[in-house]
């Protein structure tokens, strides 16, 4: 399961994602991915939010949530909401080709979770780092004379 993000789809950026080559926009691509790759993460780890309202995410049932040892005698987290064995959190991935990025997994029940926890997606506060990420590229760009 992808989440593809079009170029297009970064409407403030159109125009600077327009100017560049085909080698600057593949070598942004990249970082974009990348990018998306750990904020996916990150929502898994940390901020266990939908990224389209930040609202939390529902917690376990209560029945559920006596299978589960959160914490072992180290003091260690075990398990959390979308982590128990790490797979899914290992299995994200970001992509890119020349026309836009995706950031995913390929685990058959990935669908699952993302109806009842959303991970994949853009945040607000995911969208202005990426805007700031595709301005930075830019500027370096064309202070070197690359573009």
């Amino acid at each position: 399961m992808f989440k593809t993000i079009n170029a297009e789809g970064l409407k403030a950026l159109d125009s600077v994602i327009g100017a560049l080559s085909s080698g600057n926009r593949a070598d942004l691509f990249h970082g974009l991915a990348v990018e998306l790759e750990q904020q996916t993460k990150t929502r898994i780890q940390q901020e266990k939010t939908d990224p389209e309202n930040d609202a939390p995410w529902k917690p376990w049932s209560i029945n559920y949530a006596r299978t589960r040892q959160t914490r072992g005698a180290d003091g260690q987290e075990r398990h959390s909401l979308l982590i128990n064995e790490g797979h899914l959190l290992q299995s994200i991935v970001g992509e890119f080709d020349d026309t836009g990025i995706a950031v995913g997994t390929n685990l058959v029940y990935a669908p699952w979770h993302q109806h009842t926890r959303p991970f994949l997606g853009i945040s607000r506060d995911n969208r202005e780092d990426l805007e700031d990420l595709v301005q930075n590229f830019y500027d370096e760009r064309l202070a070197d004379g690359a573009l």
